[in-house]
Parts: structure tokens; sequence; C-alpha cells
């Protein structure tokens, strides 16, 4: 069962991105706290990985940066990537999180 409860300040989470990593946004944008364990250091990254993407905004993984065309294509600087691609190894690798439903369409 997903956490409806901020793990760092316990207010209540809305947003569906939010809600899976347990991390509201205002805590997403502060710095780790002290007490911030590597798993939750680590859903944050991967949070920060899946906002940006979805955004259109570069991803870097390693030591590969994957920055979004005009076209809508992605390119690691060597090869061109379709997006659905991109988002699958991404998915599946659990560098970004998968398209999660709108806050209003989970249970309550």
């Amino acid at each position: 069962m997903p956490r409806t409860k901020c793990s760092r300040c316990g207010r209540l989470l809305t947003d569906a991105l939010s809600i899976r990593i347990g991390v509201g946004p205002e805590c997403r944008q502060r710095s780790p706290s002290r007490r911030s364990s590597k798993a939750s250091e680590s859903r944050l990254r991967v949070a920060d990985r899946t906002i940006a993407f979805s955004q259109g905004e570069p991803v870097t993984v390693g030591h590969l940066t994957f920055t979004q065309q005009d076209d809508g294509s992605w390119t690691d600087g060597q090869s061109l990537y379709t997006h659905e691609f991109i988002e699958d190894y991404l998915i599946h690798y659990h560098f970004i999180l998968p398209q999660v439903p709108n806050a209003q369409t989970l249970p309550s």
C-alpha cells in the first residue's frame, strides 16, 4: 500500500508521484535530511529523473545524458532513439517511474 503521508514532514500527500515515492514536492526540493537513508535518496533521484523526463529535460544516467530533440526523439550524443524506447529502457532499469495515474483517480 502506498504511503499517504510524507516520510519527511508527515503532511498528507495529494499528487500521484508523491504518493508513489512517499515524499512530497516541497520536501523533494529541499536538500536531503541528515537522517535520510540511501534508499530514500535513491527514490528522490528517481523522482527527479521522472519529472525531468516527463518535461522533456535532459536525463542523466551514469555517464550517459539523454537529450530530447525537436522531433521528439532522444539522443545520447551518438545515437537517436524513439521516445517510447527511452521511456521503456529507463522504466525497465528503474531509472524513472512508470506513468502514474492522476491523483484524483487514486482511491482515498
